[in-house]
């Protein structure tokens, strides 16, 4: 292949790449209005907690294109006058084996089993403060000014945190009061940035998982979306379209029971997934129909394992999850199409 041939190629696969790259996954929580605070005391059996909306969609910690979490976990969120509530319940078959290293505060590791939670109350994702807790409640704290300067030193005067443990999980009860954090929300206007990570070390090695995807204290960009919801309010298709307009910059989608709201450019929109999966499939079958190559070699072993990825694809369901990976299939059979016309028309370096 001659070197003109090899930036030919070069653009073609860039080309097709910069497609899935668009699919740019955020995640918005909603926080619910407490008129009683719970009871701090590591438990969710306080009434309020019952109104709360169940965060259930945790993703592979440190990853740039996130799948579903190999671990289960939840997180809950209350507000009132005077203090953010969160509450996480990490699911765990091997509580037996929880790793604990720390006893005193701010001597909290990754190295065992813990939760970091990461709050912008300016919602920049530039700065934030960052809440540690361990399985037995021990916690520490520092607060990140931008990416060059960070306040090691720096303590939360107010916020407390309560763990406790059943047979088949362990639980974090925190309260934030707004005091540590500069400023309190307002609901119904303030959009502030959320990361939860949880780190696990039950299974003899490290598997981490995290509330948004791509979301870390190396990538404060994919922290996720906190909106507090005015008394009485429940989050909708409509009310979610309305909250991210002009609030977020594309491309950038999320899915609400079933629909995708999404802006890639073109404004704000929300569309059904089952439409959206249906359409992509079809230019899956397209996109296979179209490959032509010579049998044999490198690129029918290549073509098989794209073969498998397409099946798995048409058989998947209508989930966000279905659609980016119908769209990453579909982007490596554009990829694998270029490759075989360029192998086809120009001999493969002939």
């Amino acid at each position: 292949m001659t070197v003109g041939n090899t930036v030919l190629a070069s653009f073609l696969f860039a080309a097709v790449s910069a497609e899935a790259a668009a699919l740019n996954e955020i995640y918005v929580d909603f926080a619910v209005k407490a008129e009683t605070p719970p009871v701090l005391d590591g438990k969710l059996d306080d009434p309020a907690w019952k109104d709360a909306i169940v965060h259930t969609r945790f993703y592979e910690y440190f990853k740039p294109h996130p799948k579903k979490a190999a671990i289960r976990s939840e997180m809950r969120l209350l507000y009132t006058d005077k203090a953010l509530w969160i509450g996480l319940v990490h699911y765990e078959e091997r509580m037996d084996k929880l790793k604990v290293l720390s006893t005193v505060r701010d001597a909290v590791s990754w190295w065992e089993d813990m939760s970091e939670l990461y709050i912008d109350p300016f919602g920049a994702a530039v700065g934030y403060t960052k809440l540690l807790v361990n399985s037995t409640g021990v916690n520490g704290d520092l607060r990140r000014i931008d990416g060059s300067v960070k306040l090691w030193e720096w303590s939360g005067d107010a916020w407390e945190a309560k763990t406790s443990r059943e047979k088949d999980r362990w639980t974090i009860e925190l309260c934030l009061p707004y005091s540590d954090l500069q400023m309190p929300p307002v609901p119904g206007s303030s959009m502030w940035r959320l990361c939860v990570t949880r780190y696990q070390w039950t299974s003899g090695g490290f598997i981490g998982s995290v509330s948004s995807p791509g979301g870390s204290n190396k990538n404060t960009a994919g922290f996720g979306y906190l909106w507090f919801l005015p008394q009485g309010e429940k989050p909708d298709i409509k009310s979610l379209v309305r909250i991210m307009r002009g609030r977020v910059s594309a491309p950038w989608c999320t899915e609400i029971d079933g629909v995708l709201i999404h802006d890639f450019g073109e404004g704000v929109k929300s569309e059904a997934l089952s439409g959206l999966t249906a359409v992509r499939r079809g230019e899956l079958d397209a996109r296979m129909a179209a490959i032509r190559f010579e049998k044999g070699g490198a690129l029918e072993r290549e073509f098989a394992v794209l073969k498998e990825k397409y099946r798995r694809a048409k058989a998947g369901g209508d989930t966000l999850g279905d659609y980016a990976f119908a769209g990453e299939v579909l982007e490596s059979l554009n990829i694998f199409h270029w490759k075989t016309k360029l192998e086809s028309e120009f001999g493969g370096g002939k």
